[in-house]
């Protein structure tokens, strides 16, 4: 997931920005460890977590879940 980025727009200019413009209004950023607790509530472990970051200075945040045994 997109992690905050000062001086960065959510999205960036680039061929598919016009498209992502009709979206915008319902896209917002989500803190990593919002997702990480509402997997949890749904039965997903997180395995493991790691910050990627772009030569645009943008970072994402990698999370891999796996389903908990029922």
């Amino acid at each position: 997931m997109q992690l905050p980025t000062t001086g960065h727009a959510i999205v960036s200019h680039s061929p598919y920005a016009p498209a992502l413009a009709s979206v915008g209004e319902y896209f917002s950023l989500v803190p990593p460890d919002t997702l990480v607790r509402s997997a949890e509530k749904n039965g997903l472990q997180l395995l493991s977590q790691r910050t990627v970051q772009l030569p645009s200075d943008k970072s994402f945040c990698i999370q891999d879940f796996q389903r908990l045994p029922s």
